[in-house]
């Protein structure tokens, strides 16, 4: 009933351990926790509905509150992440994809992102909206825009879907093998990786939705009956406004840190 684009929050929520998955956690300051998850085999991928690779998760409950020490502190933690999953690919140009709708605020991370970036001659930066404003899929832009000026990575940005409301605004998932935009919504578009756009991809983003059903998984029937007829419903924060805005300033900062 739940769906979630956490690699890790997936795995948890399996009834049974998953051969071909391996995990490290690290503790750090703040209460901070980094969550390691590599996907080994197709098909412990295929169980957990992740294609194969690495994805590491940044968790801090402490992430909202504000604090300039506990942000700074988090925004050298993804720096470093972010850093080694650069290492992996060569040197060149880095094209920043800020994916979502700017108009709304749960779906907005990835334009604010890029609205606070620098760009230079070997970054570049570019928000391609949605379809439903600009008539043109996502794919079909970043492609163009890949086969122009042909970047060594593709470092896309985007909103994604939890099934815990404790993690909104609380975690960072990074991982290297792309993203599908609107998939944790059930609105699928072109996925974004290696093999489509014939360059490496690097896919950051914050949860900012639930989806609602998720909420009642593991309650008993009456409510779990009662769950189905929210199933097109999603949850956000009342305070999304400011969840954004922070975690739009932690990402910005990691970015510009190692990009500049």
């Amino acid at each position: 009933m739940f769906r979630s684009d956490l690699a890790h929050e997936i795995v948890g929520a399996l009834k049974s351990n998953v051969d071909g998955v391996a995990f490290d956690v690290l503790r750090g300051r703040f209460g901070l926790i980094k969550i390691n998850t590599q996907i080994k085999t197709s098909e412990a991928s295929h169980r957990i509905g992740k294609p194969i690779g690495n994805y590491c998760a940044i968790e801090c409950d402490k992430m909202q509150l504000g604090s300039v020490e506990i942000d700074q502190y988090i925004t050298k933690v993804l720096s470093v992440a972010l850093q080694e999953f650069l290492a992996e690919f060569k040197k060149g140009i880095v094209l920043v994809v800020g994916l979502g709708n700017n108009s709304i605020t749960a779906d907005s991370l990835g334009p604010k992102v890029c609205n606070k970036l620098e760009a230079s001659q070997m970054v570049k930066i570019f928000t391609p909206s949605v379809m439903g404003k600009t008539g043109i899929k996502t794919y079909d832009t970043i492609k163009a825009i890949c086969e122009k000026i042909k970047p060594s990575v593709v470092i896309a940005i985007d909103s994604l879907c939890s099934r815990d409301v404790e993690k909104i605004g609380c975690t960072i998932q990074l991982n290297n093998t792309g993203i599908t935009p609107g998939s944790g919504v059930n609105s699928a578009q072109d996925a974004l990786n290696q093999k489509s756009l014939g360059v490496p991809v690097i896919a950051l983003g914050v949860p900012m939705v639930v989806y609602a059903p998720s909420i009642c998984d593991g309650c008993d029937k009456a409510i779990e009956r009662i769950a189905k007829k929210f199933s097109s419903l999603y949850v956000v924060s009342k305070e999304v406004d400011i969840v954004i805005e922070n975690s739009t300033n932690i990402i910005s900062a990691a970015l510009n840190l190692i990009l500049s």
